[in-house]
């Protein structure tokens, strides 16, 4: 292979550095293609010269065809049609920059310190000669010319930390002259080292990313059942309402029919007894009638009326005495039956999809801290003011107008507002009160308007007596639910929703509330019984959500 390398290499023409094509000899003995050498003679220099000697001639050489190089290019051409592909650079390897004509030598090598890439040809003198041997080389690259510092023309052998950029030596003694410097290849080796460790963090990234994607597929079949479950419900419930409606407009109808049979009865007697008194008042007109014209005046005497004897009024309208209009009864119940209606119209909320997964939640997930100006004196905040313990004896003082002086219990910094939600655990031997609090609560004294829960001002989940229970405003709905360490609150302000569960591997709904909020609430815990060490604790969760992790994750990784 060698050999053949050699011998290609000796019989390729100075100008094109291809194979010779029709290969002649000038006088002073070099050799070149026919077609090149009479190119480069028909330049304008105004004398034919040798391309590689530089001999001058005084005309132009005849140009004697060299029939022993012809023949080894034949038979070069014989055993080896065309040079081997991997010799010639393609579209993206790099090309060899001391080869001249359009086709280019592909590069084998790179010289850091010449800045050149080289192909195996002329790489050849840093093989052989002393100097070059010294010189380090590459892998061929495209961006040499990056590496040259073009204000001093010098190569970049340093490495700035200070300014993180490459720099040549000139650089380090002028504009970074009192910056943190080493060499390039101290760097390159300090940076190598980190690359595993970057490599695995990009590995951990990807598998993260992995599972994520199958959170999300979990996440959009929870999303679609419960709302699948949410549309049942909604149709249910208004089934409900409509199948009322029709009851309610049945019994109405029924009011309307009897009513009106009534008041025709009535009509019908009425018009009956008119008559009758049509026809007797028409027997009185007759008589009289007949008592004008009777001649005798003592059967007239016996029979007309004394002057004195009452004349008969007329009678009032009948219906004038009915006290008012037909149907005065039937839209006094179409009005209040429209009234209830709309009462129950206002009640009604579309059912909230139920939550199957945690993950859900974590989408408006707060951090909840604890004000030490609220906290009963025998009461202790821990864990960056997330924890609160109940000790003995007093802990704090008890002087203060925001803390609770009787009641043990303590309120949140944060005031909460819009959609939140946050988790509580806790343990002990006691009970616990879990509440949502308005600010203004009282704090001074044992009157019990400043408990939670036995006010108009907060609302509760009891954990004592080994079940749970709500409260608010004295009065207590016991739930029939399993007791749990831990809990998450939901709550939906402007909507006037607040909702609890119990958390473990899934979440079970404990309770629902639904009311009209008018003040921001703050979170509140009450130690109902005295059991030294027992703690509340509010775990960070805000970061935690699947979700949020994959879209934040990435930064620092590239």
């Amino acid at each position: 292979m060698a050999d053949k390398t050699v011998q290609r290499e000796t019989l390729r023409c100075p100008v094109c550095l291809d194979l010779l094509k029709e290969p002649v000899t000038i006088p002073c003995g070099h050799s070149y293609c026919k077609a090149c050498i009479d190119t480069y003679w028909k330049q304008p220099r105004g004398r034919h010269s040798c391309p590689e000697c530089r001999k001058t001639f005084r005309s132009k050489p005849a140009l004697v065809k060299n029939i022993m190089l012809a023949g080894l290019v034949e038979q070069l051409n014989q055993t080896q049609t065309a040079p081997p592909a991997a010799d010639n650079a393609g579209p993206r390897d790099v090309p060899c920059d001391m080869c001249i004509g359009e086709s280019k030598m592909k590069a084998v090598k790179s010289c850091l310190q010449c800045l050149v890439s080289y192909c195996e040809f002329h790489l050849q003198p840093h093989s052989n000669v002393a100097v070059l041997k010294k010189h380090r080389l590459a892998e061929p690259s495209w961006n040499l010319h990056e590496n040259i510092c073009y204000e001093h023309n010098q190569v970049k052998k340093m490495f700035c930390r200070t300014d993180q950029t490459l720099v040549c030596v000139l650089c380090c003694m002028d504009q970074h002259e009192d910056h943190l410097t080493v060499t390039a290849s101290a760097e390159a080796t300090k940076r190598r080292r980190g690359l595993k460790w970057r490599k695995d963090h990009l590995l951990k990234a990807v598998k993260f990313r992995e599972k994520s994607k199958d959170w999300l597929v979990d996440e959009d079949q929870a999303i679609r059942r419960s709302a699948e479950d949410a549309v049942d419900q909604i149709a249910a419930s208004i089934g409900s309402v409509i199948q009322k409606l029709s009851k309610k407009r049945a019994k109405m109808e029924q009011l309307v029919v009897l009513q009106r049979d009534t008041e025709l009865s009535l009509v019908h007697l009425r018009g009956d007894k008119l008559s009758a008194e049509v026809s007797k008042l028409k027997r009185s007109i007759s008589d009289l009638e007949a008592l004008e014209t009777t001649a005798d005046p003592c059967f007239f005497l016996q029979h007309c009326p004394a002057p004195s004897a009452p004349v008969l009024d007329l009678p009032e309208l009948y219906f004038k005495d009915a006290g008012g209009e037909y149907g005065d009864d039937v839209a006094e119940a179409v009005s209040k039956f429209t009234d209830d209606l709309k009462d129950t119209i206002k009640q009604f909320r579309p059912p909230e999809p139920k939550p199957t997964i945690r993950a859900r939640f974590l989408h408006c997930a707060c951090d909840i801290t604890l004000d030490a100006l609220t906290a009963h004196p025998w009461l202790s905040l821990c864990a960056e003011d997330r924890g609160v313990t109940l000790k003995t004896p007093p802990s704090a003082p008890a002087d203060h107008p925001d803390r609770f002086n009787h009641y043990r219990q303590v309120l949140s910094r944060e005031a909460l507002s819009g959609r939140c939600y946050w988790e509580v655990e806790w343990s002990g031997r006691g009970g616990v009160r879990i509440a949502l609090s308005y600010k203004d609560v009282e704090r001074q004294g044992n009157a019990d308007a400043c408990a939670f829960g036995h006010n108009g001002s907060s609302w509760a989940l009891d954990t004592s007596d080994g079940h749970f229970s709500f409260w608010f405003n004295k009065q207590q709905l016991r739930l029939p639910a399993p007791p749990c360490p831990r809990v998450g609150v939901y709550l939906d302000h402007a909507a006037g929703v607040v909702s609890f569960y119990s958390v473990s591997q899934t979440m079970s709904l404990l309770h629902r509330l639904h009311t009209s909020f008018t003040q921001p609430l703050h979170v509140g815990v009450w130690f109902r019984w005295s059991y030294s060490g027992d703690t509340v604790y509010f775990p960070s969760i805000k970061n935690n959500h699947p979700l949020k992790l994959f879209l934040n994750s990435t930064d620092d990784e590239s």
